[in-house]
């Protein structure tokens, strides 16, 4: 899928243009219920205007790693394990631009914290598909991600004005999830790590209710946000 046409505008190659946008320190909020679902009712569904349901490697390309022990992260794709399961794949070119990210999705079963809808002017942050990504807002540094039911992996492409940290949270809010980008990838800095840098989140069982990002105060969009129950 091509990507649109980035003009070179904003106030810094380092920040998304947003405006009115607040600084403050990153938050981690409790885990709250969304709503009683069905998860048949998710899994059945073939296809909408939004999303749809994928197999795990029909999008990423990279080569998956197997894991065997919950605390292991990879960065890779999912383990091999889930060939034969379905993931939901989030289609945001359906958002519009500056639309706040909250419940569109939750017929899905999720639910979006601090999260708008944006088509990146700046180049530092180019799309990893089409032309809409998510980024933190109207609170720069963090994002939250609420499941009704428990996942077990959790995949999305992530560029970065700083490190940042992916951390997934059980029903107790207890970390049992982590993986990070070490360092800025922005695509106008020569870093080590290219644009669109992969996050993923595995454990052995479904037992993520609750994802966060944090970048201490940086500016992030993600992208091509997958989610698996299985």
């Amino acid at each position: 899928m091509a990507t649109s046409k980035l003009n070179r505008q904003g106030k810094s190659q380092r920040h998304l243009r947003l405006s009115d946008r607040v600084s403050t320190t990153p938050v981690v909020e409790s885990v709250v219920s969304i709503g009683e679902s069905n998860r048949h009712l998710y899994v059945n569904r073939s296809q909408t205007s939004s999303e749809r349901i994928i197999y795990p490697f029909d999008r990423l390309s990279e080569q998956p790693t197997a894991v065997s022990n919950p605390a292991d992260i990879t960065e890779s794709g999912l383990p091999s394990s889930a060939e034969e399961e379905k993931g939901i794949y989030l289609d945001l070119e359906t958002l519009q631009g500056f639309e706040v990210a909250n419940h569109q999705f939750e017929h899905w079963g999720i639910q979006f914290r601090n999260a708008i809808a944006l088509q990146p002017s700046n180049p530092a942050y180019p799309p990893k598909s089409g032309s809409m990504v998510l980024i933190a807002g109207p609170k720069s540094g963090w994002m939250e991600v609420l499941f009704t039911q428990p996942i077990r992996a959790v995949s999305c492409y992530v560029t970065s004005s700083r490190r940042i940290t992916l951390t997934g949270f059980n029903r107790e809010n207890e970390a049992i999830a982590y993986t990070e980008l070490s360092e800025a990838n922005l695509a106008t800095l020569n870093d080590s790590i290219a644009p669109n840098a992969l996050l993923t989140l595995i454990t052995e069982t479904p037992d993520i209710y609750r994802i966060n990002f944090s970048a201490f105060d940086g500016q992030f969009s993600v992208d091509d946000f997958y989610f698996y129950w299985d």
